[in-house]
């Protein structure tokens, strides 16, 4: 079987020395931030006494000197390791069933570390056999020979770097799966998915590690092994397999993303080649302005998380009261509020979790710290009006003066009120925007002339009412209407638009003391899509290059972005029937889709278009064209 990729994807260059990550000059500057060399504090190396393994970690394991490199200074790369066995049990007994299929199969482990997932995932499934793929050694190696020098021990430790691809196909070349049987390319494609061999791995580093061309190593190898799956690649050549990834939360934010904001090329590569299901997730984080934290607004989180408790009750599965947090409740009160549909307006869910922080339960994550801030002192001021008042003595009278706390209060009550303005105003307009996406629906499916007249006036004067709400509001606001509005048709879209939106069960929560060194992390469920007929190699590279070149334009107008990939390029649209399909997602007025609510359908359809187009420009048969002539290397897909 041939090592080279059909896509020519770059090798991911890491190496280690001396239990430092070392990396060459172009790898260093590419994208990766200049990192503080004291980053390993007391409190980054806390341990919680909870968890022996972790104490263990911190006195064999643990950083005791910086580095520099000849490009930058970076702190020591150290990989968190699962510590928690509890967490363990709660991940395998909530997914269990739909590993029974896998009890008995082959396990390929990489990066086991400390091995405490590792053990308990071998107790579980009772694998024949179970490669442990280590690259350093000289940390981990005492921890994994108590799993496999055991009696009759089907574990198997196999030291080498699991971030290059190239170990991977020299163990499946050896024969290191004796039970599996090499596929030729076309034969492991057309079969099903191989339940007989499982994949796991821990991909968490911090600091990020990046790679070759990419800001995170976690995040490339993912990508690529989504991709190798169509390739029958690296561990795919038995056929397509399921992997289960240990990898830091930040990598999730592009590839997993909760909110139309992060939407990505890197989501667009995972949709296409894989089904992703996030299985644990740490807690949210504290709600700050703009690109932070979950991105979409509270009402479009809520909803999403309502319609993922019916989907995880449905699925026969119960979150553990002890792997919730407050918003798991939020969801099911307004289930039962809202009659199941989870839809509430701006206002009556800043209300709802205006009660739920004045009554003691944390809004973290769907509030902003500034209104939460302003609640509890409105209701500490019922009782002490005089808070943050100090009396000063002046001119023989007493007079009220505001403290310094009391001024920044001020502050952020005029932010939450200022800010409740806006959501008001976006709403309207998103209220309005919605109701067109209904109307283009019911135009696309009518079937007389009369009904389409009908529609298309009532269209034409929403469109107007649109474009009047929107002038309405600063146009520093107006994107964020956009943005509300592509996320609640994500949710609420026949087809899916983010895997987030889909999800068939909602993840565990977790914390971050669960590993060591302390980190947000996340456990991902991967299961490789079956390659459609038809759909060979060459067409893989032109797909990847071509959506590369058009989501380089994701805020835009699908119209709009197709011009700046060449001029008449808007004329593709007609040859894609999907994109005007209301059953897939599809929209009448194309200046009402913008590019990153494409399907990959979608894109599949308008790839496939460009390379029939007699019109596109002289080279651009080149499977690489978009890559070489908007300048360098894939900036969208590589994250």
């Amino acid at each position: 079987m041939s090592s080279t990729l059909p896509f020519r994807i770059r090798p991911i260059t890491s190496r280690y020395r001396n239990n430092v990550f070392i990396q060459s000059r172009s790898a260093a500057t590419s994208g990766a931030k200049k990192r503080d060399t004291a980053h390993w504090t007391p409190e980054k190396l806390r341990v919680n006494p909870k968890y022996p393994l972790a104490q263990d970690l911190y006195e064999t394991t643990r950083p005791a000197y910086y580095v520099r490199t000849n490009t930058r200074g970076y702190a020591v790369h150290m990989r968190s390791q699962i510590v928690s066995p509890d967490l363990c049990d709660d991940v395998l007994k909530y997914i269990g069933p739909s590993l029974e299929k896998h009890k008995g199969c082959d396990i390929l482990d990489l990066n086991p570390g400390a091995g405490l997932w590792s053990s308990k995932l071998h107790d579980f499934l009772q694998p024949r056999s179970h490669i442990l793929l280590e690259s350093q050694p000289d940390k981990y190696e005492r921890f994994l020979r108590r799993l496999a020098d055991k009696p009759d021990s089907t574990y198997k430790l196999v030291v080498g770097d699991a971030a290059q691809h190239d170990t991977i196909r020299n163990l499946v070349k050896e024969g290191i799966f004796p039970y599996q049987t090499l596929k030729t390319r076309d034969s492991a494609l057309r079969q099903e998915l191989n339940n007989s061999l499982l994949v796991t791995g821990t991909f968490i580093w911090d600091p990020t590690l990046p790679s070759f061309g990419f800001s995170s190593l976690g995040r490339q190898l993912i990508q690529h092994y989504a991709m190798h799956a169509w390739q029958a690649d690296t561990f795919h050549a038995f056929g397509p397999v399921r992997s289960l990834f240990w990898l830091a939360d930040e990598d999730l934010t592009s590839s997993l993303p909760r909110s139309m904001l992060h939407f990505s090329g890197t989501h667009f590569l995972l949709d296409r080649f894989t089904n992703a299901r996030q299985v644990v997730t740490p807690g949210h984080l504290p709600r700050k302005q703009g690109r932070s934290t979950i991105g979409r607004d509270a009402r479009y989180e809520l909803e999403s998380l309502v319609k993922a408790m019916k989907a995880t009750k449905e699925n026969g599965m119960e979150l553990p009261a002890h792997r919730r947090e407050e918003i798991h409740g939020f969801a099911e009160d307004i289930m039962r509020l809202t009659n199941g549909t989870g839809i509430m307006s701006s206002t009556e869910t800043t209300n709802y979790l205006k009660e739920a922080e004045l009554s003691g339960k944390s809004t973290q994550g769907l509030l902003f710290e500034g209104a939460r801030e302003v609640y509890k002192v409105d209701k500490a001021q019922e009782t002490n009006p005089e808070l943050f008042w100090d009396r000063e003595a002046m001119g023989g009278k007493n007079r009220l003066v505001v403290t310094k706390e009391g001024k920044k209060i001020a502050r952020d009550r005029s932010s939450a009120n200022q800010n409740e303005v806006y959501r008001v105003a976006r709403e309207k307009a998103v209220d309005i925007g919605e109701d067109i996406y209904h109307l283009e629906c019911n135009f696309l499916k009518a079937t007389s002339k009369k009904a389409k007249a009908s529609t298309r006036e009532k269209l034409d004067q929403r469109n107007a009412e649109f474009k009047e709400a929107l002038d309405a509001i600063s146009k520093t606001i107006q994107p964020a209407v956009y943005m509300d509005l592509d996320d609640r048709l994500a949710i609420r879209s026949p087809v899916s638009r983010l895997m987030w939106d889909s999800r068939p069960y909602e993840p565990l929560v977790v914390q971050d003391d669960e590993v060591w060194p302390p980190h947000r992390f996340a456990l991902v469920d991967f299961e490789p899509k079956m390659r459609p007929v038809g759909y060979d190699n060459e067409h893989t590279e032109p797909l990847i290059d071509f959506a590369n070149a058009l989501l380089r334009y994701h805020n835009e107008p699908l119209p709009d972005a197709l011009e700046h990939l060449s001029h008449g390029g808007s004329e593709l649209i007609d040859q894609v029937p999907a994109l005007k399909d209301p059953a897939r997602g599809g929209r009448l007025d194309m200046k009402h889709l913008r590019v990153r609510m494409l399907t990959p359908e979608m894109i599949d359809g308008l790839c496939r278009a460009w390379r029939e187009w007699p019109f596109k420009p002289p080279g651009s048969d080149s499977p690489r064209y978009f890559q070489v002539s908007l300048g360098g290397r894939n900036k969208v897909l590589n994250g």
